[in-house]
């Protein structure tokens, strides 16, 4: 695929199936043998093989914030990979990682590698940066 086509398609997985919730798309953009990584995948070492982890990731997020919103920060693109800088925002409302809700409004920062195989996603890596903890529990 062309470097602006995988923008594109970065673009329609964080603004249309996270933000707008059309978890349904992940299915459509995602290989059948999909890998998703993530500190938040509850395996020992955070890695998940198939299409539903990366839903029930999201799911995960949209439990903890339910209003969660994402904001491209910056994307980058190759013909195989793609980078992206966000910033999701969102009402802390449920337990995560041992961190109790506070209902404050939170602003986390991450980075996203995603790599493709024939026009479609064959792998993310999801990396929080900053300290993430002190941020949810600052509140």
């Amino acid at each position: 695929m062309s470097v602006e086509q995988n923008k594109a398609l970065m673009e329609r997985m964080f603004l249309v199936a996270f933000n707008e919730n059309k978890l349904e798309l992940l299915y459509e953009l995602c290989t059948p043998d999909f890998v998703c990584a993530s500190p938040l995948i509850s395996t020992k070492d955070g890695i998940k093989d198939g299409r539903t982890s990366l839903k029930e990731l999201m799911l995960k997020y949209r439990t903890v914030y339910p209003d969660i919103t994402y904001t491209i920060d910056e994307l980058v693109a190759e013909e195989k990979m793609a980078a992206i800088s966000f910033t999701f925002t969102g009402t802390y409302s449920g337990e995560v990682s041992g961190i109790p809700a506070t209902g404050e409004k939170t602003k986390v920062k991450e980075i996203c590698f995603a790599h493709f195989t024939d026009g479609k996603f064959s792998r993310i890596q999801f990396c929080p940066y900053g300290d993430t903890r002190s941020v949810l529990s600052k509140h």
